[in-house]
């Protein structure tokens, strides 16, 4: 695929590297990161090397991190070697390496040590653009999709909708709480925590989402979500079996998606619309149960495991207890009905359960949930 910009950072800075790739590829410029754009079973080193030798730009996200990676050296040594432009977005305030400095010594540098968030960023996409000069890759086009009809009454549109807007509302809740609990927690975690806690809230949690300032981003994205990994739901023709009929239940990553399903059979809608329901509270709870020992495993305290345990599975249930239903199927089996949560709906269910759970860990299930679900994906 087509892209202008690489974008190179060391794996502790993910999230920072996450919310530079988003705010270029709005404005037009495609990037390419790793392991996002890496194809399954293609050589990762082989996959990077043919990346930085088609892009025009490197983003480099330096930090500490970065400073001493040999991986984002080597990439940063390609892309001289390339004469790919290579454009600094410095996040920390530290002395590059001799082998950085370089490659880097005679180029500009962009800070993101002052200044809001979308300020910095605004100023990277600026730069980027000047260096590409207004001419990008071109997009990928869409492949036609057959009209729907309007949403009836309580259809799953309408019905995410309404999932739309409960999220909203507890990531607002839980932005205007930020602030007033941040020195309180963050005085409770070790340094090197903090320090990778304010890194990438600076980037994710340092402004409302776009779906907080606009619900119909986030309604597409969930929708759009689904639709990857399950395939669209309507229309479908007469008798066509739905693919997540035969997927099942399970957390399920394409494309950037990451979704909680749950599947449901019965002889009657209600019994498998609560069947769906109870198969994604166990789905989700699995998902939580690993993120707490992964909490637990990057230090907090072992003692409370099985309270943080307990607490996460609480919100949990609640938020497939509503989740909603998204699509129904019938035949000769009974009545199948798919109910479904992205991880982005159930983030938003913890962050507005912050109370019962403690501002840390809330945190540390929205900037580590990702790589959990991942792994969890996988299996």
């Amino acid at each position: 695929m087509a892209h202008d910009v690489f974008i190179s950072y060391a794996s502790e800075d993910k999230a920072v590297a996450e919310a530079v790739c988003a705010a270029v590829e709005r404005h037009g410029p495609r990037c390419w990161m790793a392991p996002r754009n890496i194809l399954a079973g293609k050589d990762w080193g082989e996959a990077i090397v043919e990346a930085i030798e088609t892009s025009r730009v490197m983003v480099l996200v330096f930090s500490s991190h970065s400073n001493r990676s040999k991986q984002v050296a080597r990439e940063v040594e390609r892309a001289a070697s390339k004469e790919v432009a290579l454009l600094p977005f410095r996040i920390e305030d530290v002395t590059p390496t001799k082998s950085m400095e370089y490659f880097l010594s005679n180029t500009h540098w962009l800070d993101a040590l002052s200044g809001s968030r979308d300020e910095q960023l605004s100023r990277l996409v600026a730069d980027v653009r000047a260096h590409l000069g207004g001419a990008t890759a071109p997009p990928v086009p869409a492949p036609p999709r057959p009209a729907a009809a309007p949403p009836a009454s309580g259809s799953p549109l309408k019905l995410l909708a309404a999932a739309g807007l409960v999220a909203v509302i507890g990531m607002v809740a839980a932005m205007r709480m930020r602030e007033r609990k941040r020195e309180q927690v963050f005085s409770a975690l070790p340094a090197a925590a903090v320090r990778g806690l304010e890194l990438a809230e600076r980037f994710q949690g340092g402004a409302p989402p776009a779906s907080a300032q606009d619900p119909t981003p986030a309604l597409q994205t969930a929708a759009q979500a689904l639709e990857l990994v399950n395939g669209p739901s309507a229309p479908r023709a007469a008798g066509e079996i739905p693919p997540w009929v035969n997927r099942g239940s399970g957390a399920f990553e394409e494309g950037g998606a990451q979704v909680f399903c749950g599947v449901g059979l019965g002889h009657a809608q209600p019994g498998s619309e609560q069947r769906a329901r109870s198969e994604l509270a166990s789905v989700i709870d699995v998902y939580l149960v690993a993120l707490a020992k992964d909490y637990v495993a990057n230090g907090a305290n072992p003692t409370k495991a099985a309270s943080y345990e307990r607490a996460l599975r609480k919100v949990g249930a609640a938020a497939a207890s509503h989740a909603a239903i998204r699509d129904r199927f019938q035949d000769h089996n009974g009545r199948f009905a798919l109910a479904a949560l992205t991880l982005g709906d159930l983030n938003a269910a913890l962050a507005d359960a912050e109370d019962e759970l403690g501002r840390e860990l809330r945190m540390f299930a929205e900037l580590r949930g990702r790589t959990t679900f991942h792994d969890l994906a996988k299996e």
